[in-house]
Parts: structure tokens; sequence; C-alpha cells
């Protein structure tokens, strides 16, 4: 009776531990196997395009204020009052060649034509005195050297028969008087004739001085009629009807309408990928730089030029010509590109002229050049780095050296290889070596292809 009381105090005890061990066991047994933890590396998406050598078309963009290829200033040649005005001739009008602007009162310079002629009839009726009097001359001189030579012979008579005692001395001294005489007009007549020449010298002086100054009378008359030289637009205008002007004043300024030229402003990086045939010309040439860019040579580098007005919803552009290259500015380190629009009026368009002080951007397109390893510009990374997934998709920090650059991509010179997958996706952070995903970008690489094309816009 004693020993059963420990016996039930320890089944009282074990009773509970029993219990929760089969409750344990059987939530155990409800329960799902624990998961496996992966300790494989997480990879990380990326866009990405594949590069290859392409052909390329460089562009350059400039930006420059519209002035007209040539400018006339009406300028007065003579002094007078504005006798008539052509009505058209106001601020903004344009006029054709040839047609009259104005007219100043011819009256005194035809005065001035009348006297310079009649001074010349006169000069000319003193060379036609001096010839008739030239063959007055040589008549009279022929005369007096016949007499000289009867007065000769009655002289050698005289003295003939004065040393036969047949004459007196006073005879023979009045015969020898007779011939001095004679001699004398004989020399008189002489020096007349010798004398003429030179006042026929003179006398043609005088005319050619005369005929010179009835010219110049001639072109006054001329000068008092101004036309148009070309065609022009009147810029601005100083004069009215009947407005007395003087010589040399400016009465209006007019800019030629038949071409524009726009002074573009670009950097010399971005004129250098348009101008990489004239490195390889300086090298053979005595010349080099910008000096080897004169004459002819920017034809033969075969740059096409489109000037493009845009305001609000207008936008249009004229083909130009790449005519001459002006000074660097010394404020913004740029050169000056003068592109040249032979047609600044296009009747095809609905669109204003190209005018004096438009603002208008210079579009510039070189030759295509082959061997581009093109990259979009968004691609370039801080320190000339592009990022590459590598044949493992891991990534590979590429330092570059650039070929050339443009507004939305650039060439890549060394550092990437055919073939390589460019990463498009700006990666925060970058580790060298990290897992990737590549996704390979079909529309950025169709927009790539535009650009290097020249086809894509360049801004």
């Amino acid at each position: 009776m004693t020993e059963s009381i420990p016996s039930r105090r320890l089944l009282s005890v074990a009773a509970p531990v029993f219990a929760a061990i089969i409750l344990l066991l059987a939530m155990r047994a409800g329960r799902p196997p624990p998961s496996l933890v992966s300790t494989a590396e997480p990879g990380t998406p990326v866009r990405v395009v594949r590069v290859d050598h392409q052909l390329v078309v460089p562009r350059a963009v400039g930006y420059g204020v519209i002035e007209p290829a040539y400018e006339w200033e009406l300028v007065a040649e003579v002094s007078g009052r504005v006798a008539e005005m052509n009505p058209e001739l106001r601020v903004g009008r344009v006029l054709a060649k040839g047609a009259p602007l104005l007219k100043i009162d011819p009256q005194s310079y035809h005065l001035a034509a009348k006297q310079r002629r009649a001074s010349l009839e006169n000069v000319r009726a003193q060379m036609q005195q001096l010839r008739a009097q030239r063959r007055s001359t040589l008549a009279n001189l022929e005369l007096e050297r016949a007499s000289l030579t009867l007065v000769e012979r009655d002289l050698s008579r005289t003295r003939a028969l004065f040393g036969s005692g047949g004459v007196t001395q006073a005879e023979v001294d009045s015969a020898q008087r007779s011939a001095l005489a004679q001699r004398g007009s004989v020399q008189a007549l002489e020096n007349q004739l010798q004398e003429i020449p030179a006042r026929m010298a003179a006398l043609r002086a005088q005319e050619q001085e005369s005929k010179l100054s009835l010219e110049g009378a001639a072109l006054d008359v001329g000068r008092t009629t101004i036309a148009a030289p070309f065609d022009i637009r009147i810029r601005t205008l100083a004069i009215q009807p009947s407005e007395l002007v003087t010589a040399g004043q400016v009465l209006a300024v007019a800019d030629g309408v038949d071409a524009i030229e726009v002074p573009a402003q670009l950097t010399f990086g971005a004129l250098q990928p348009l101008f990489v045939e004239t490195a390889t010309a300086a090298r053979h040439s005595a010349r080099s730089g910008i000096g080897a860019l004169t004459g002819g040579y920017l034809k033969q580098l075969g740059i096409r030029a489109v000037v493009r007005i845009e305001s609000g919803d207008l936008r249009v552009e004229w083909a130009g010509e790449v005519t001459r290259m002006t000074t660097v500015d010394a404020t913004t380190r740029t050169v000056g590109v003068v592109v040249t629009v032979g047609d600044p009026v296009d009747s095809s368009q609905a669109a204003p002229p190209l005018l004096r002080g438009l603002y208008a951007e210079v579009e510039l397109t070189g030759k295509t050049q082959p061997g581009c390893l093109a990259v979009p510009r968004a691609a370039l990374r801080a320190g000339s780095q592009v990022y590459v997934a590598d044949k493992d998709s891991r990534l590979d920090r590429r330092a570059v050296v650039l070929a050339m650059r443009q507004a939305n991509f650039v060439c890549i010179r060394s550092g990437l290889e055919p073939g390589d997958a460019v990463v498009l996706t700006d990666l925060q952070p970058a580790v060298q070596g990290m897992l990737l995903i590549p996704v390979a970008d079909r529309r950025a690489a169709q927009r790539l292809l535009r650009d290097v094309r020249g086809e894509g816009s360049i801004k």
C-alpha cells in the first residue's frame, strides 16, 4: 500500500511530458519541410547595344546673324537739288537692277559742258589758224628766198663793176644793204616756221585738256541720274524730294537681295570632323591649319550647308554653300564659317525671305567617312569610360580613346572591339565584374544608326 504512492506520483509527472512529446511530434508531422536558401549571385538587368564599324556622316551646327552678301551706299557724286525721285524709293522696298532712283537737277552741268565744248572749239580754231599761217609762211619764205637770190646776184655784179670803176662805193653799199635786208626777211620767216611746231604742240595740249574737261562735264551730267546697280532692298533713306544735296553725301543704304551670308560661329572641335582631309593635305603642304583652307579648297571638302530658321511653328530651310572662314573670336574662341545662300527668297516655301538681322541656325554636313565604332553619347561615362557586358555577362569598365565627337554619339578609336555589348543603363553603383543581365535595346540601336548616317536631329 505504501509502495504504490511513488508510482502514482511518477505517473502523474510523466503523463504530461509524454503528452507534450506526442503533441510536438504530431505538429512536426503536419508541417512542410524547411526551404533551402540559395547562395547564387543575383544579376542586374541592363540595356545594351552591340557596336560595329560603320560609315559615319560628320555634322556640326552653329548659329549666326544673317547679313547681305552685298551692301551698297547711294552716294551723291555731284551737288545740286533733287529734281526727281522714284516713289518706290522707300525703306524696305525692293528695286530691280537699273531702276532709276533719283535725279539731281542737271542744268548747271549742261551749261558747264557747253562752255567746255566752246573752249574746245576755240582751241581747234587756233590750231586751224596756225596751220594756215604755216602754209602762208612757207609760201612767203619761198618768195623771199627767190628775192634774196636776185639781190645777192645784183650785189655780186655791183662789186664787179666797182672793181672796174663802173659804179661808186655808195652804190656798192646800197646793194649790200639790200642783200642784208633780204637775208633778214628770210631769217624772220624761217624763225616763224621754227616756232610753229612748239605753238602747235601747246595747242594740242590745250585741245586734250579741253577734251578731258568736256568728258568730265559729260560725266557730271550722267552722275545727276542714279540707278540701282543690282537688285536691292532699301535699308535706310536720308533724302527727300527737292532737297539740296552735296557731293559725297550718303543718301541711302541698300542691301543686295540676290544672296545672303551667315557667319556662323563654331568651335574647332566641332569643325575638326568635317575637315579630316585637311590634316592629310597639310602634311604634304607647306601650309597647315586654317591657312590650308583658302581658295577653292573648301569646295573640295564637299561640305554641305543648310541654313535654318525656326520661330514658333515656323521651320524653314535653305541650301547654302560654305564660301570662306573668318577670324577667331577673341571672346568665345570660335571661328566664323560663312555660309552663302544664293536664293534667299524661296517662292516654293510659305515663309518670309531671309532678311538682314535674322538669327539663323547653320548645319554643316561633311563627306561620309568609314571606320566609325559608334556608341551613343549617353554611354560615355566620366573619365572617358564605357561600360561593357563581357562574354560572361559581367561588367567591364573600359577606358576608351575618342576619334570623333558628335551631338548624339561618339566614335571610338581604341578601347572597344566590334561586337562588344555597350551598356546604356546608368548603374549605381557600377562595380567591376558585377553580374549583368544584358537586354538588347533595338530602339536605341536604330536611333544610333540614324544619327551615324546623318538622318537624325543634330540637337
